[in-house]
């Protein structure tokens, strides 16, 4: 199990281009990736997120790299396009008859003429420095989210005793359910004074009737089954977390069920302790890959 909360970060060398990631993720129910890369790198966006959703499955994640390139100046001049740019100029100042210089310091002027960080000389290179340290980060983001996880789990899976608990109690009191609300029922009857004979067959049959449908045996018995298939996907190794969280909607409904059909005092406080647990319960899972 994973947690979707984590940092990581890596750096690969290569050629004498180093290139550093740092990776965060955060809690989300979908994939989420948002990539702040230096200009030179830009163009390999699509493979990093390609790397990223290959590893991670849900969360948003925050990906940032930085380049080094040993012998290469910090700032540089694009002469191709400061051409370009110089001969646009003269192009429009003929155009519309204008006069003045254009000069070096004006050509400069113009975005992207001057870089500044490191271009990368070899793009296949950068390309694969950009990956290798992308894939350390995502392992060392991993590990946190792993060790996170771990936490998480053992936290989920003591709710799922308590849940268990609590539903073997209910389970021994709801034998005696259904006689104790027949005899209310007949006991509120006679103080009303109605003259109606309380040991009318068709009175009965009613009264069993309505009793009966205080019965939360199937209820209960669902609740364990949703117990089981969680504990089992707390052991997958596969991210489980939607299926988790389905489950616990389910727990939760079925407990809505269970209070609102049985009458009993003492079930009905369990019910309210299991709901308690349940809602523990999906606010872990808000954060389970």
């Amino acid at each position: 199990m994973r947690s979707m909360t984590g940092y990581g970060h890596g750096s690969h060398s290569k050629g004498g281009l180093e290139v550093r990631v740092e990776v965060s993720s955060v809690n989300r129910k979908q994939l989420e990736i948002a990539c702040n890369l230096p200009r030179d790198l830009a163009p390999f966006e699509p493979a990093v997120r390609d790397v990223v959703a290959s590893a991670l499955h849900r969360g948003r994640i925050t990906l940032a790299a930085g380049i080094t390139a040993s012998g290469v100046p910090a700032v540089t001049i694009d002469e191709r396009l400061a051409g370009e740019v110089a001969a646009s100029m003269r192009r429009l100042q003929e155009r519309l008859g204008l006069s003045g210089e254009i000069t070096v310091e004006t050509v400069l002027r113009a975005p992207g003429v001057i870089r500044s960080g490191e271009p990368i000389p070899d793009p296949a290179l950068g390309e694969e420095v950009l990956l290798a340290a992308t894939r350390e980060a995502l392992a060392s983001l991993q590990r946190m989210r792993e060790t996170e996880g771990a936490r998480l789990k053992s936290e989920l899976a003591r709710g799922v005793r308590e849940l268990r608990t609590m539903a073997d109690e209910i389970r021994e009191l709801v034998p005696g359910v259904a006689e104790k609300l027949f005899a209310a029922m007949q006991a509120r009857l006679a103080t009303r004074h109605l003259g109606i004979d309380l040991q009318d067959e068709r009175l009965l049959r009613e009264l069993a009737l309505y009793a009966d449908k205080a019965d939360v045996s199937e209820e209960i018995l669902r609740v364990s089954s949703h117990l089981d298939q969680f504990e089992t996907l707390l052991d997958s190794k596969e991210p489980t977390g939607k299926a988790l969280e389905f489950l616990a909607q389910e727990l939760f409904r079925e407990l809505n069920t269970t209070g609102a059909k049985c009458a009993d005092a003492g079930i009905t406080r369990i019910v309210v302790a299991s709901k308690s647990e349940v809602e523990k319960i999906r606010e872990q899972l808000a954060n389970v890959e």
